[in-house]
């Protein structure tokens, strides 16, 4: 499986939301509770770790893609695999 810029740009794009709105809830809170706020190494680490599970959950590739028609209950169904393979 090769890398693809679209995946590179989704994990990056996704890792600094997530780290954007992890650091927006955890500066939120410790601005009523002062003990919580992450200070040191591990607290910064699992900041990073988290974003880094947020970018690479948005980043994975999906395995279809569902789509509703309007005008009926039916829905549209595309899925992206092997034919060939097992």
């Amino acid at each position: 499986m090769y890398v693809r810029w679209r995946h590179v740009q989704d994990f990056l794009l996704g890792g600094f939301a997530t780290y954007g709105a992890l650091w927006l809830a955890v500066e939120s809170i410790s601005a009523f509770f002062v003990s919580l706020k992450p200070g040191g190494l591990a607290g910064y680490s699992a900041l990073l770790s988290l974003a880094a599970i947020g970018g690479l959950l948005r980043a994975w590739p999906k395995k279809w893609v569902e789509f509703p028609i309007p005008a009926s209950d039916s829905p549209f169904e595309i899925r992206f695999s092997n034919i060939f393979g097992s």
